[in-house]
């Protein structure tokens, strides 16, 4: 005999994600979220993160709700006032995490490790929800091999790093990487980080532990790489150059700053933008002068209208010029001089590298 009653209809799966801080913590995650989609569109996710980390930016951009815990997805290291901070946010993150998770109701949580996620897999499991941990590093860091201990399985993408964690739970699982991302095309990119299409790019990739080495290396190469390719590089960071932002110049008035200016009005990328002439100086009438200069040359040479920048400020010229591009909420920085010396420039220790190395916009090049 049928049963015809009415059947209770089946809850899609809701799928907890947790991590933060740097994109390797954030994109394969993103990754899951798209392939599960992929299986069933229905699928329902919540990301809870830390705040300081990309996750705020890049989750709600992927159609993804998402929470911040009073955890700290970004910390100093070395700093003991960001370690006891860090102490003091963890019972809190719990406590706000589990409020979360009793809401959402989740069936699995998804996690790639790291400070931030101790919390919150705590929290999972106190509520019995299975955890299943990603780990992209060849040695994996305390946080994930303090997790490991409460995560149903675990993935890893080589094999060196099952040795670390436990090994009736560890599978080798390679990767996660978004399938969105394989449709980019080079001149996609290269327009929407503000690349010319002549100009050198250097990509440098790595993180967790390793980047600090990565990082030096490419600093006592930068000099050589910059006066062999007679071109303009283009320095990206994880950010795009979003569409009629403002753009920078930082000008001094110098032979390798006219040619970096006059590099990157050649080059295209000035159309449509709003450009500032910025120099620094003690002297704010003599800034002014430099500035003025330079849009002189840009608008006879090229037919650009650009505003001088006169800048007058105690600090140093690199924090002068970091401060001056967060006021203007400049997408791009043009630099090419502030080179205090030969030397300086041969061993990299102008403010081209405090530049780069501390500001979130790319930055063009051209000496």
């Amino acid at each position: 005999m049928l049963d015809d009653r009415p059947r209770r209809r089946q809850r899609p799966c809701r799928v907890l994600l947790v991590g933060g801080g740097t994109g390797g913590h954030v994109s394969p995650l993103l990754a899951i979220a798209e392939a599960l989609r992929e299986i069933d569109p229905d699928v329902g996710f919540l990301f809870l993160g830390g705040r300081r980390g990309k996750e705020a930016e890049l989750v709600p951009a992927a159609g993804i709700p998402f929470h911040a815990t009073p955890m700290p997805s970004l910390r100093d290291p070395d700093s003991r006032l960001a370690l006891l901070r860090t102490l003091v946010g963890v019972p809190l993150a719990f406590f706000d995490a589990l409020a979360r998770l009793v809401r959402f109701r989740p069936d699995v949580c998804c996690t790639t490790g790291g400070v931030v996620a101790i919390p919150v897999t705590l929290a999972a499991r106190f509520i019995l929800v299975p955890v299943y941990l990603w780990d992209g590093n060849a040695l994996p860091g305390r946080a994930t091999r303090l997790l490991a201990s409460f995560c149903s399985r675990i993935g890893v993408s080589y094999e060196q790093a099952r040795r670390s964690l436990p090994r009736g739970r560890t599978v080798l699982a390679g990767t996660p990487i978004r399938a969105s991302l394989l449709k980019w095309t080079r001149e996609r990119g290269r327009e929407t980080f503000a690349v010319p299409a002549d100009a050198m790019l250097v990509v440098v990739s790595g993180g967790s532990q390793g980047s600090e080495r990565i990082n030096d290396a490419l600093w006592s190469a930068l000099g050589r790489i910059l006066r062999r390719a007679g071109k303009p590089i283009v320095v990206v960071p994880a950010d795009p150059v979003p569409a009629g932002s403002t753009v920078m110049i930082a000008y001094d008035g110098s032979p390798a700053a006219t040619r970096s200016l006059r590099s990157f009005a050649a080059s295209g990328l000035a159309r449509g933008r709003p450009i500032h002439v910025a120099a620094v100086q003690d002297d704010g009438a003599l800034a002014f002068e430099i500035a003025a200069r330079g849009c002189e040359l840009l608008d006879r040479e090229f037919g650009i209208r650009g505003e001088p920048d006169n800048i007058v400020s105690p600090s140093t010229t690199t924090v002068a010029l970091l401060e001056r591009r967060q006021q203007l909420a400049a997408g791009l920085i043009v630099l090419g001089g502030y080179v205090p010396s030969p030397l300086a420039r041969l061993v990299w220790g102008s403010v081209t590298h405090g530049i780069v190395e501390r500001t979130v916009v790319p930055v063009f090049l051209h000496y």
